[in-house]
């Protein structure tokens, strides 16, 4: 184990297998072996991310990584998501938090009932009428009339 970046709370330590897989921003409470199991969502999304790291992927795909998660556990997940982002792998994001979705991408598809109605840059899909109109209420041809 080894001391992490800045930041990061007392007591945390880094496994040394992710220092060796570039996986260094993902923290571990050194003295509580089954933390997951403990406190909520995060550190098991934590623990997935950290396993995929290891096998050095090119595209990471994550399925509602934020889900049950508050205000703050997802600012901390974004800012790990950043950091993946940073280091030169591909996310596949599926997520419903819209804030976390937009804040993060940089390129938004929208499905409704497993159909496209939306590509592009996040600014573009939010002022997508067919988008407001599927998710804000209204049917397509309303939005899109609009």
């Amino acid at each position: 184990m080894s001391a992490g970046p800045a930041g990061v709370p007392a007591g945390v330590r880094w496994p040394a297998e992710w220092e060796r897989h570039d996986a260094t921003w993902i923290a571990w409470p050194h003295h509580e072996p089954d933390w997951p199991g403990k406190f909520g969502p995060i550190p098991w999304v934590y623990a997935e991310i950290a396993r995929a790291l290891a096998t050095e992927p090119k595209l990471l795909a994550l399925d509602e990584p934020a889900a049950g998660m508050n205000a703050t556990e997802k600012q901390s997940l974004r800012r790990l998501l950043e950091t993946i982002r940073a280091s030169g792998t591909t996310i596949l994001l599926i997520e419903h938090d819209m804030r976390l979705v937009m804040g993060l991408c940089d390129r938004v598809l929208v499905l409704n009932h497993g159909r496209r109605i939306a590509e592009g840059a996040p600014a573009d899909v939010q002022r997508d009428p067919t988008v407001i109109g599927a998710y804000l209420g209204g049917t397509h041809r309303e939005a899109a009339t609009t």
